[in-house]
């Protein structure tokens, strides 16, 4: 029983501790990121405005966490608002770090990123997969695929640059 617990806690806590493995040889391919100071990257090539951290997790190392962390594609759509969107795939895949996996993305300007799927807005219109939806699988090189709607990803939120 012991063991059990000790097991149980060192799971919670090296959950929480995300790092990529990457390619020091190879320049990062989101060199182009700029951190803003306030939660937020720049990606100066796009002009979109990413939040730091995923849905549900703040914080300057986006290690805390709400209860819910995963979402739905319906629940996705319902965390957004005025200011903030899901991204498209296209935009997703924009940050996708070539240089790294497990995740690939730059965990220094996106600390606490899980190396899981990450939903965008787009819907599959037609073809086998028709009715489900696109995510990022930042768990295998930042492929796009589909997935059920009712399936559960992670969320990160983007916005158009104002100063734009």
């Amino acid at each position: 029983m012991k063991i059990l617990f000790y097991l149980s806690i060192f799971l919670f806590f090296s959950a929480s501790f995300v790092s990529a493995t990457c390619d020091t040889d190879l320049t990062f391919s989101t060199n182009y990121l700029q951190d803003n100071g306030d939660g937020t990257i720049l990606d100066s090539k796009t002009g979109l405005v990413w939040k730091k951290c995923l849905q549900g997790f703040t914080g300057t190392n986006c290690i805390s966490q709400d209860l819910k962390t995963t979402f739905t594609w319906a629940e996705a759509l319902n965390q957004t608002d005025n200011t903030w969107r899901l991204p498209n795939a296209k935009e997703l895949q924009s940050i996708v770090e070539e240089a790294c996996f497990n995740p690939s993305i730059n965990i220094e300007f996106f600390p606490g990123t899980y190396s899981t799927g990450v939903w965008s807005n787009s819907p599959v219109l037609s073809g086998t997969f028709s009715g489900q939806s696109l995510y990022v699988a930042f768990h295998e090189y930042g492929n796009v695929l589909p997935a059920e709607r009712t399936e559960t990803y992670h969320l990160r939120l983007v916005r158009n640059d104002p100063a734009e």
